[in-house]
């Protein structure tokens, strides 16, 4: 089901074009997803250029979401999708460095698992950190290690091979832990 009686109004209410309807859905859910495109963007401009996006995408796209789905759960798949879809269309061949360019790989031990590493940030910090890495390192760590996509999934929605996504993804991963071993 898709939670208590007022999302389900709420949904009713989009789903019929009702602006009220549409306002407050944005109002709830644009606090949480804004990070999500913050973390994909890079800056804010951008970020709040995904958000609208995502969120007309969502009205467009609302009558798709299943009975028994959750709408947070939804509306963040819909703005991850639109935050790719925009990086995708910002550029005319995206995400296609030379594996060359990349440099050496690094080698990380895994200790605590992927999750420790944004567990161990605060929220504002983990956005700055993740925000200074390169757009590709930065889209695959938000994919990997936060949204849960494999490395497969990655390779085919960025369109490199799978071996190229694993080595930004270390070398994003040991960057990030450099810059936080030193700020302690």
């Amino acid at each position: 089901m898709h939670g208590d009686n007022e999302t389900k109004k709420l949904i009713e209410g989009c789903l019929n074009n009702d602006r009220q309807s549409q306002r407050a859905l944005y109002d709830k859910y644009a606090p949480q997803m804004y990070p999500v495109c913050i973390r994909y963007a890079g800056n804010e401009t951008e970020a709040e250029d995904i958000l609208v996006e995502a969120f007309l995408n969502v009205f467009t796209h609302l009558q798709e979401l299943k009975k028994h789905s959750s709408l947070k759960s939804w509306i963040y798949a819909t703005v991850v999708r639109t935050s790719l879809m925009h990086l995708r269309a910002k550029r005319q061949h995206p995400f296609t460095e030379s594996f060359d360019d990349i440099g050496e790989s690094y080698y990380c031990p895994e200790p605590d698992g992927e999750a420790a590493i944004v567990a161990k940030m605060e929220a504002q910090q983990a956005m700055k950190i993740i925000a200074r890495l390169p757009e590709t390192q930065r889209t695959i760590f938000n994919m990997y290690a936060i949204d849960g996509f494999s490395y497969k999934e990655i390779a085919e929605t960025l369109e490199l091979n799978e071996s190229s996504v694993r080595v930004y993804y270390q070398r994003a991963r040991h960057w990030i832990l450099s810059v936080m071993n030193k700020q302690k």
